[in-house]
């Protein structure tokens, strides 16, 4: 049995009646292949996927069913689920907002189960990709493929998903990028923890990238004048937790963002945060313009790495 390592967010809900699952056939066993019909789910099932009428604005009472899901679960309803992850936005009744939502909460559950389809990796992988989702079912499932990670530990699965994290890095749409940079630095965080130090792409059967590819990845983004600036800053954030090899090319970035009057607040709020961890005496006249900024948080930043290096007492 494969392990599993994974947290479910929880959702408040306003007061309703919560649906039990009425199949009472689990799979003991991994679920089998063969396409199962939907029309056999549980009534519980067809609630969470909007195929019941009376249900398809309810978005409290889909919500309040998933979390009724335990983790081991009919095969119709685990492939009617897996099939409802799948499902483009036009699709259902739910704003696109509100669908994407309520998915990943199936997700989360789908994951957790004891025994996943042969097939439910490459299919979940494939989300990732799929532009008819929508970028923000992307964005999700991208955060999630970590935990699948935990689950499939399979070599073409871990291989295909740093294969799908690395491509979403060059993604230009909002959030995409950097939510691939974040996902990939958990997984690099996960592999130094379990062996001490990560493997680089390629080099093993969990190909994790080691801190320079990722750094390198993160300057890619930071590089490229399409990039959105939220995931600049979530790039420069990235990078700077990669070591030696980034750390030149980090804070002359860090120096440019700090100095610029003119760029969003977050991304002269990071720049302050790295320099606070990772520059010297020189940057303290540009920190000290912001110490008595009327924006707090430029403030509270500035002043927060001020302290850093007058502590520490870093030198060029």
């Amino acid at each position: 049995m494969r392990s599993t390592l994974f947290r479910v967010a929880a959702l408040a809900t306003t007061h309703g009646v919560f649906v039990a699952l009425m199949l009472p056939t689990v799979f003991a066993e991994p679920v089998a292949q063969t396409p199962v019909a939907c029309e056999l789910a549980s009534p519980a099932t067809r609630i969470i996927c909007g195929d019941a009428a009376v249900s398809a604005h309810e978005l409290s009472l889909r919500i309040r069913t998933v979390r009724t899901l335990g983790r081991s679960l009919p095969a119709a309803d685990f492939f009617t689920l897996q099939r409802f992850l799948e499902k483009p936005p036009a699709n259902d009744v739910l704003p696109a907002a509100q669908l994407d939502s309520l998915k990943n909460d199936v997700a989360v559950k789908l994951l957790a189960c004891e025994h996943l389809p042969d097939d439910f990796s490459r299919r979940f992988i494939a989300m990732a990709s799929n532009d008819a989702l929508g970028p923000v079912w992307q964005n999700y499932t991208l955060q999630l493929l970590d935990s699948l990670w935990l689950r499939d530990e399979r070599p073409e699965t871990r291989h295909e998903i740093i294969k799908t994290l690395t491509a979403a890095t060059c993604d230009t749409r909002p959030t995409i990028s950097g939510v691939a940079l974040l996902t990939l630095s958990r997984l690099v965080e996960k592999e130094c923890a379990s062996t001490g130090n990560a493997s680089p792409i390629g080099a093993s059967p969990q190909p994790v990238p080691s801190r320079s590819e990722l750094g390198a990845l993160a300057l890619a983004v930071l590089q490229r004048k399409e990039a959105p600036s939220q995931d600049k800053v979530t790039a420069l954030a990235v990078a700077s937790e990669c070591g030696d090899t980034c750390a030149p090319a980090v804070l002359s970035l860090a120096r440019k963002w700090a100095s610029n009057k003119t760029l969003p607040g977050m991304q002269r709020i990071t720049a302050f945060s790295v320099l606070g961890r990772h520059g010297d005496t020189r940057d303290l006249p540009i920190l000290e313009t912001e110490r008595n900024s009327t924006d707090f948080r430029l403030k509270k930043a500035s002043r927060a790495a001020i302290i850093k290096i007058q502590t520490l007492n870093r030198k060029p």
